[in-house]
């Protein structure tokens, strides 16, 4: 994967050798050939990559990022690794279609549709569907496993998604975090959210 010299891709990879080895660890137990799988918050495309290679040419992965900057490795990253049946997408996802700011952080991976306690006041407005509506305009068979880190937006991204995710009933694999409380939620609304 190419990344950023700065980026929490590479920091991560140089210190351990690996990025995420707990989610890396789940995706390999859940993804086998010919499944769908999405990634959400795609950065530059480890996963994207990793859930292309696990679900095989006959599977399909969509990539969400709306970072533009990430938005060009993640594509470089898919074209490096033959990745043809990875649909990347240049945008949010959250609870309600439109443009939001999207907050930068000094890491392109820790940007956040909120101010964090890691963003800067700089912004630049991006757009944002619906995981309900992306699917309803592209219907899929099959959605085996949502992957989901965007820096507190977890749960609008989820509340976006009720219809295709109660249709599919896929393995969610999302990340909680402090930042929540920035878009007015704290971390156990997501376990609410699935026992709902």
């Amino acid at each position: 994967i190419r990344a950023q010299e700065d980026s929490w891709v590479a920091a991560s990879s140089a210190v351990t050798g690996q990025y995420e080895p707990r989610t890396t660890a789940i995706s390999q137990l859940l993804l086998r050939p010919d499944m769908v799988a999405v990634d959400v918050g795609a950065n530059l495309g480890y996963f994207s990559v990793l859930f292309g290679e696990l679900v095989g040419p006959r599977g399909r992965v969509f990539a969400f990022e709306p970072y533009p900057e990430s938005f060009r490795l993640l594509q470089d990253n898919l074209r490096r690794n033959a990745c043809d049946h990875v649909v990347a997408e240049c945008c949010a996802v959250g609870k309600a279609q439109g443009r939001m700011p999207l907050y930068y952080s000094p890491s392109s991976a820790t940007h956040s549709l909120a101010r964090t306690s890691l963003t800067t006041a700089l912004s630049k407005a991006v757009d944002v569907v619906t995981l309900d509506r992306y699917f309803s305009d592209r219907p899929v068979p099959r959605l085996d496993v949502i992957k989901i880190d965007v820096e507190g937006a977890e749960l609008q991204a989820l509340e976006g998604g009720v219809r295709v995710i109660e249709q599919h009933r896929p393995f969610i694999v999302a990340e909680t975090s402090e930042h929540s409380t920035a878009f007015g939620y704290a971390p156990r609304a997501l376990m609410e959210f699935f026992t709902s």
